[in-house]
């Protein structure tokens, strides 16, 4: 049986509607608020508790949907929406360029 933690990160209601007019489901949801927040692929697996296969599957569709070409793209949709403050953007972007 797979072990995995839960995110103490509060997800947003539901729906997720993106700037495309996109609407995320449910699980795409939670793993666009953990991208978001920096989490790589088998974090977020293990966040929720799926495989990091399921996981790319849904970072495709949220890329697809959003209409995003890189991670930095859903940062700003995250700040844009509220989901993520400005400042947090700030620091997390100084640190991937660190």
């Amino acid at each position: 049986m797979q072990s995995c933690t839960r995110s103490a990160i509060p997800m947003p209601f539901y729906p997720l509607i993106l700037r495309s007019g996109a609407i995320l489901t449910k699980k795409e949801h939670a793993v666009f608020v953990l991208l978001a927040y920096g989490y790589d692929c088998p974090a977020i697996a293990e966040q929720l508790c799926m495989s990091s296969g399921t996981v790319e599957t849904h970072r495709q569709h949220i890329y697809h949907k959003g209409n995003f070409s890189k991670r930095r793209d859903v940062l700003l949709e995250a700040v844009y929406l509220g989901i993520m403050t400005r400042e947090y953007h700030e620091l997390l972007m100084m640190s991937y360029n660190a």
